[in-house]
């Protein structure tokens, strides 16, 4: 059921750069970066998750550099939800995959997932519409500011996540 997580979070990086930037090219950097998810998953490799973490988060960038559509916000979103379910997924396996009563593990594992997800989704959307509300009044320093702080927020809960 872990495995099946990450392959879906997989899936969610892989489509997440289509998504902002439709092009063929940009389509195909996203496959190879769904690709290298999918082995992290399957071998569990947190080194090779991070590194497709970080390449699914260049090729995301450089979609955005090119061209921003509508649906960047709900594509950044589910990039996001797509690392966080990534890295646990492959950090799960790795550490509890031959552990005795794995089943307990696996259902507390997985509502804490749940949980940062949603917790993930609704700062996500907070800050978005946040944004959306105050940034004709603001200057590009402060824009960049509550950017960071909605960065934060997001990593303060995979922070809360990772704590035992």
């Amino acid at each position: 059921m872990i495995r099946v997580a990450g392959l879906c979070a997989a899936v969610l990086i892989a489509i997440s750069p289509a998504l902002a930037f439709p092009d063929v090219h940009v389509f195909e950097a996203g496959a190879v970066v769904g690709v290298l998810c999918v082995a992290a998953v399957l071998v569990p490799s947190l080194a090779l998750a991070v590194f497709g973490a970080i390449t699914a988060l260049l090729v995301f960038a450089a979609a955005l550099l090119l061209m921003r559509t509508p649906y960047t916000v709900f594509a950044a979103l589910l990039l996001g939800l797509g690392l966080l379910i990534l890295l646990d997924t492959t950090h799960f396996e790795q550490r509890f995959s031959r552990s005795e009563g794995k089943a307990w593990i696996i259902r507390n594992h997985l509502s804490t997932l749940g949980a940062a997800v949603l917790l993930s989704i609704v700062t996500a959307l907070a800050i978005a519409v946040g944004a959306a509300i105050v940034s004709q009044e603001l200057d590009p320093l402060m824009r960049t500011g509550l950017a960071a702080f909605g960065g934060i927020l997001i990593i303060a809960a995979i922070m809360w996540k990772a704590l035992p």
